[in-house]
């Protein structure tokens, strides 16, 4: 059995289904409202999905059923979230200006948006860096 590629889910990995879906892409939409990410952000985050994909899918009309790299990247935005709001309380002005902020990314360069754009590997760094903040304090 090969293991599968870095940072990508197993091949065999059972999709999300069911009404868990549409309940996985309104906390998603709420995220991203906070965040006031433009659609293009969105669909970046989601894996470069089509715009009428993700608009299909965040405005009450969700698939059936989730592949496993979208679940994935949504569970990385939500727990990002929690993240920011452990480090700034729930003040989504806060949030939004962290992500927004230069030289917020894990590597120091550019902002944590911008890292978290370059992939499922940029949503796992600054997932794991703002919880390691969020646990035991910004610098």
């Amino acid at each position: 059995m090969t293991s599968p590629a870095p940072n990508q889910p197993p091949p065999d990995a059972y999709p999300l289904v069911g009404p868990d879906v549409a309940v996985l892409l309104e906390c998603f939409t709420t995220t991203a409202n906070r965040w006031q990410l433009t659609t293009a952000e969105r669909c970046r985050l989601l894996g470069d999905l089509p715009v009428e994909t993700v608009v299909a899918w965040t405005t009450g009309s969700p698939p059936d059923a989730l592949p496993p790299e979208q679940y994935l990247r949504i569970g990385h935005v939500i727990g990002i979230e929690v993240a920011l709001c452990g480090l700034y309380g729930v003040e989504a002005e806060h949030v939004r200006a962290h992500l927004r902020r230069p030289a917020t990314a894990p590597s120091g360069e550019g902002t944590a948006l911008d890292h978290m754009l370059t992939g499922l590997a940029g949503l796992e760094t600054v997932r794991a860096h703002l919880q390691f903040l969020a646990v035991w304090g910004a610098p």
